[in-house]
């Protein structure tokens, strides 16, 4: 992300799903403002829904201390959005509008707006987009974590196989948070180029990865991987019953990723009537062509375990291996 002096860019916002994206373009925006070491001097930081902003202005024409330039970083500004959290302070957002075409020459006014999309039929939107620098922080595309991965590499000074790009997104999935703690310990490990077989020793199978594997292991029959899985997992003190419901949950996005497709619904728009990432759409997808399992029967089945272990009618441990056997076996 580049920014340009003048006085039309003392003015963003970042809005969007990917926290870590988001976070990135805060931190180049306040080096830009203040420099690399800034004081508490230089960044105000207010919240949108308990802040007037009439004060928050106040502060923007505030001069700086010590400073040519400050930031005032402005949170939950959900007067951008058309939805007002309870509790939340009433804004009135027509004061705002005249600072947007005249703002503090040394304000660097920033609303970090962590929300899927703003609402654009409003006047501050739209006064927004005319005036203000705006950055989306979009969730990732497959081919786009792949760049991304492969990039971050390089500034660690390593490189990434394809293989080991895989397994990586396999293992951690598509969370940028995760992938950038995952990639900076691979580096310091490598000392040069990243392998598919060093993923597989350091990564560790997050719980939704190993439940996406016994999902794997029921699909294919693998009675042995499954107890394996199973036994590993109850090893780490996992609790069969929250087990359940996470395998509930992906059988669940299964079955409706499976009815959309079947109707006609490309992979993209699947995700967003769904409101799934991409990624995790292109991967269950992937794992749909290779299911003979009855899927709706499954969720069933997985309906009735839960209330009978919650009922204590039978054992969480015993009744959910019983299930994986039962689903695993030829």
């Amino acid at each position: 992300m580049t920014f340009v002096s003048g006085k039309e860019n003392r003015i963003f916002v970042l809005y969007g799903e990917e926290p870590y994206l988001i976070d990135e373009f805060q931190k180049e925006l306040v080096k830009k403002a203040v420099g690399d070491d800034p004081s508490p001097f230089d960044i105000s930081l207010y919240d949108g829904e308990e802040t007037p902003l009439h004060e928050i202005l106040e502060d923007a024409e505030t001069l700086p201390f010590l400073k040519e330039s400050k930031v005032v970083l402005v949170t939950n500004p959900y007067f951008l959005t058309g939805t007002k959290p309870r509790g939340a302070v009433e804004q009135n957002v027509d004061i705002l509008l005249p600072y947007l075409h005249n703002p503090a020459p040394f304000t660097y006014l920033v609303f970090r707006a962590a929300y899927p999309k703003l609402d654009e039929r409003k006047k501050i939107v739209k006064q927004l987009k005319q005036t203000a620098v705006i950055k989306h922080a979009t969730e990732l595309s497959e081919q786009e974590l792949h760049q991304w991965v492969e990039k971050t590499a390089q500034k660690d000074e390593a490189l990434i196989t394809v293989d080991a790009r895989k397994v990586l997104l396999e293992r951690v999935g598509p969370s940028l948070r995760m992938l950038r703690e995952e990639i900076r310990k691979l580096s310091l490990y490598a000392e040069g180029t990243i392998e598919a077989s060093m993923v597989d020793e350091l990564v560790p199978r997050t719980l939704d990865q190993n439940v996406f594997a016994l999902m794997d292991d029921l699909q294919q029959k693998k009675t042995d991987s499954a107890m394996l899985r199973y036994h590993d997992l109850l090893r780490q003190k996992e609790d069969p019953l929250k087990l359940l419901l996470l395998l509930a949950s992906q059988v669940r996005a299964m079955h409706q990723i499976d009815g959309l497709l079947k109707k006609g619904y490309g992979q993209a728009q699947v995700a967003k009537r769904l409101k799934l990432h991409p990624y995790r759409v292109k991967v269950l997808s992937t794992q749909l062509k290779s299911s003979s399992l009855d899927l709706s029967k499954m969720l069933f089945d997985l309906g009735q375990l839960d209330v009978q272990m919650k009922s204590g009618r039978v054992d969480k441990v015993l009744g959910f291996e019983l299930f994986l056997l039962q689903y695993s076996s030829r």
